[in-house]
């Protein structure tokens, strides 16, 4: 007898961290698993792959400050004139004219 459910059959190959973040985000707001997966379906199949268009969403605060000490980290960076010199100074490559 097969016990497999449906959502089990869609949710073959999704890493189990995975499901068990989504099954915790949906208990949150008061859903099953199930009920997210059925509702994010029919979103897709109302409104096509439109629906998953997150680019005019804002980071939040975290992503921002994450954002700026990753760019003060790149000021620091050294930077090259070509893909030689920079090979040079890490001793991957000979310098010119050796």
């Amino acid at each position: 007898m097969n016990t497999a459910t449906s959502t089990d059959l869609l949710l073959h190959g999704i890493p189990a961290d995975v499901q068990r973040g989504a099954a915790r985000a949906a208990e949150r707001a008061g859903f099953t698993l199930s009920e997210l997966v059925r509702q994010f379906l029919a979103r897709v199949s109302a409104e096509g792959v439109e629906a998953l268009d997150y680019s005019d969403e804002e980071p939040n605060e975290e992503t921002l400050q994450a954002m700026r000490e990753l760019e003060r980290e790149m000021d620091d960076l050294p930077s090259y004139g070509s893909y030689e010199e920079a090979m040079q100074a890490v001793g991957l490559a000979e310098p010119h004219g050796c």
